[in-house]
């Protein structure tokens, strides 16, 4: 257990030298984030005010969503996992009297809470300062937002591991990654309240895990949903942390390293 602190402590500090970088990505997230937010009012302007959806609910949800997205979907590196594979240091890796699957978890966890510390936060305080940002009203609600936000990291730190696991099988991952991150964008309602997709692709959206990774914890930061809206972000990842122990042992009797 203390080798994965570690682990997830190392990942962390290692991204610090880039915070200066990384507050450059944080200004064109932003800009992404009042694109959409535009985009919401231009559609709603002249409609009727009431109901769950209007400007200013949307424009809560996606400042919120834009937060969201740096501790779930955007890390596209998979650790590396693939070129590890390709020179050959994968197998030493894999001797190590720890859990792969665990120890990579670990350090993918650790970029995910740099990436809420620097650039979550921060993007938090351009919406709060500009368009808005909802805080909830109690501790009541913090504890199930904080918990909401947890859950749907580690839900995208699964996603991740398993880019980088793709790498046991073709030598080039990002095309899963690209696949995921489009997924979890739209099925997960990251640009469109899932709500708001048609029947038949709303309900594909539920039957998926990617609404975990955006729309079940804003809709409970936002105070649209309670505690029930946690059973998806509980049950799915414990399914696919199942799948990513069987992948893992797959991709163990699977690998073939190509370089050295």
């Amino acid at each position: 257990m203390a080798f994965l602190v570690t682990a997830w402590r190392m990942s962390f500090r290692r991204n610090l030298q880039y915070r200066g970088q990384h507050m450059v990505n944080n200004v064109a997230s932003a800009i992404f984030g009042f694109i959409y937010i535009a985009l919401w009012r231009a559609v709603m302007a002249g409609r009727p005010e009431g109901g769950q959806f209007t400007a200013q609910s949307l424009t809560l949800y996606i400042a919120t969503c834009q937060c969201l997205l740096w501790i779930t979907t955007f890390d596209h590196s998979g650790l590396q996992i693939a070129r590890r594979v390709r020179d050959g240091t994968i197998a030493s890796e894999l001797l190590r009297p720890v859990g792969f699957a665990p120890l990579q978890l670990s350090q993918i966890m650790g970029h995910k809470s740099y990436n809420f510390v620097f650039r979550s936060l921060v993007l938090a305080a351009i919406f709060r300062l500009t368009v808005g940002f909802s805080v909830p009203a109690s501790w009541g609600a913090w504890a199930l937002s904080a918990a909401a936000w947890i859950l749907a990291c580690y839900t995208g730190a699964l996603m991740t591991y398993f880019v980088g696991l793709a790498g046991f099988w073709t030598t080039e991952p990002s095309w899963m990654y690209l696949l995921l991150q489009s997924l979890a964008l739209f099925l997960g309602g990251a640009s469109i309240p899932m709500n708001l997709l048609p029947g038949l692709l709303q309900s594909i959206a539920r039957l998926t895990p990617f609404p975990c990774m955006a729309y079940y914890p804003a809709a409970i930061h936002l105070g649209w949903a309670g505690v029930e809206a946690l059973v998806p972000l509980v049950v799915w990842p414990v399914v696919l942390t199942a799948l990513a122990a069987g992948l893992t042992d797959l991709a163990r009797r699977r690998l073939e390293v190509a370089g050295g």
